[in-house]
């Protein structure tokens, strides 16, 4: 045996020695939701919106249909129509603009700033740049802070690693077997250090060791997405399509098949971008024109830009409308129970604490009940007035006595 390949044997070994098995991984993970830890993994969308979702679901357990009985959490969109949890495959040539426009979307994402779509909260963002070195990320950064008229103080939520001229690979063939290194350990650390709920791996080539093989891909990309259990999450894994025209994505069909959604960069009529969804089953959008300004990615025309806000408040405003009639019908029912509602929020008689308390209140979190009667009396909608009864200091108890719905549809303009 030459020396090149006893030090080839001792590091493969050494590294099947460090590497998670998936048996190991099953253990870890049944112990992290048994456990002494298991409260560090409960999802904390009640937090949000105050809206008890129940306990989460153990992983490889019967799904219980009682949870249909509560509340279910609603779908998270970190920028409006095109990117939700899940992971998803970036797809282009090389060259396009797929990092420098990731770089600005996750700025835009993590300073709440709105770009391809809407971003309606800021949320931490992580990218692992395997291509480009740190002079690069920071002269685009520079262009992006100016586009979004942002500073670097700005920049809390979107962590950056630049990962060139590193060892990168996240899981590799041993024996036969693809199994975990000790970088992917680093980057679930990480992940979870920052809690981002954003990841993008730039790219494919540098961090994936196994073949185009549909299981080997699936286990991979799960393995990935399982690395976040305690808050939405969303994984973007970049990849290039081949030279050759008439190909959405790189190598075989695996990677299509692993994923829930699918982005395509291409280059269009005139110098433009287009970025295209080619693969979504939850998302209505198509595609969007793009061109490279001052160094950074942006939509071609504010009029798409726009058009995808307005989607988003039309939507709102249905929202609220729906909202309201739960305030409304639990009004009337309360009412016909000869319930007496207190015109005072805080009150234990407050309507928005009786609806809840009578299980009127449907799919709808305390923030929007709350948030709906305050547009209502605002619009004048709600009648209150003494009925009577004083309070032990002698203040008169003020009730609510009507509800009317507003007449009118709400009005959705956005500037262009």
């Amino acid at each position: 045996m030459t020396s090149g390949s006893a030090a080839q044997k001792d590091r493969l070994s050494n590294e099947a020695d460090c590497a998670l098995t998936p048996s190991a991984e099953q253990a870890i993970l049944e112990e992290r939701v048994s456990g002494s830890g298991a409260a560090e993994f409960a999802l904390t969308a009640t937090d949000e919106d105050g809206l008890d979702y129940g306990p989460d679901h153990v992983p490889g357990q019967l799904l219980d249909w009682a949870r249909l009985a509560r509340p279910l959490r609603p779908r998270t969109w970190f920028m409006g129509g095109w990117l939700t949890t899940g992971p998803l495959l970036f797809a282009a040539r090389g060259g396009t603009g797929k990092s420098l426009e990731l770089q600005t979307m996750c700025t835009a994402i993590a300073t709440g700033k709105n770009y391809l779509g809407p971003v309606e909260k800021a949320r931490p963002c992580l990218i692992w740049s395997c291509e480009d070195d740190v002079d690069e990320i920071l002269r685009r950064q520079e262009c992006i802070n100016k586009f979004f008229r942002v500073s670097s103080q700005d920049l809390s939520r979107l962590h950056l690693n630049p990962r060139i001229g590193l060892e990168n690979i996240l899981m590799e063939l041993v024996n036969g077997k693809l199994t975990s290194t000790p970088v992917l350990k680093r980057l679930r650390e990480q992940v979870n250090d920052v809690r981002a709920e954003v990841l993008v791996l730039d790219n494919v080539a540098h961090i994936y060791g196994g073949l185009d093989d549909r299981t080997q891909v699936t286990r991979f990309v799960s393995t990935i997405t399982a690395m976040v259990t305690d808050r939405p999450f969303a994984t973007i894994f970049v990849t290039h399509v081949p030279k050759g025209q008439g190909s959405d994505y790189a190598g075989t069909i695996a990677w299509e098949n692993a994923v829930r959604m699918r982005w395509l960069l291409v280059n269009g009529d005139d110098q433009d971008l287009v970025h295209s969804i080619g693969k979504s089953n939850v998302s209505g959008l198509d595609s969007i024109k793009l061109r490279i300004v001052d160094s950074v990615v942006v939509p071609k025309s504010a009029r798409e830009v726009a058009d995808s806000l307005r989607q988003a408040k039309e939507a709102q405003a249905l929202r609220d409308e729906y909202v309201e009639s739960i305030i409304i019908d639990g009004f009337d029912m309360l009412r016909h129970a000869k319930v007496r509602i207190c015109a005072k929020a805080k009150s234990s008689d407050a309507l928005v604490k009786l609806i809840g308390d009578h299980g009127f209140e449907k799919d709808a979190s305390k923030k929007e009940l709350n948030d709906a009667l305050t547009r209502l009396e605002r619009a004048k909608c709600v009648d209150t007035g003494p009925n009577g009864h004083k309070y032990t200091n002698g203040s008169p108890y003020i009730e609510i006595l009507n509800i009317r719905p507003r007449g009118h549809r709400i009005s959705v303009t956005v500037d262009a």
